[in-house]
């Protein structure tokens, strides 16, 4: 199998990424803007057995465990922060 940078350009790399972040929209039930709307339409009609298109409910289970992944996400962009900070007052 060809590597994924072969076979996707940029544009396509934005565009999952996108599709991606509708999803979570829709897991946190956010109302879509009209060309979030148009895309994912758009996407799911061109590929709609793409596994992002199964699961749109989650679990308690599954939220919770999201909630606790993007706590831990928060903290390290908090440590590199917090790295930098240290690192700049010890340059004075």
């Amino acid at each position: 199998m060809p590597e994924m940078r072969d076979m996707l350009d940029i544009k396509d790399m934005g565009t999952v990424f996108r599709m991606f972040g509708i999803r979570l929209q829709l897991w946190d039930n956010e109302a879509l803007s009209a060309e979030d709307r148009q895309l994912w339409d758009a996407v799911q009609r061109q590929v709609p057995d793409w596994a992002l298109f199964k699961r749109m409910n989650l679990s308690e289970e599954q939220r919770a465990a999201r909630e606790k992944a993007e706590q831990q996400v928060q903290q390290e962009f908090d440590s590199f922060g917090a790295d930098d900070d240290e690192a700049q007052g010890s340059l004075t």
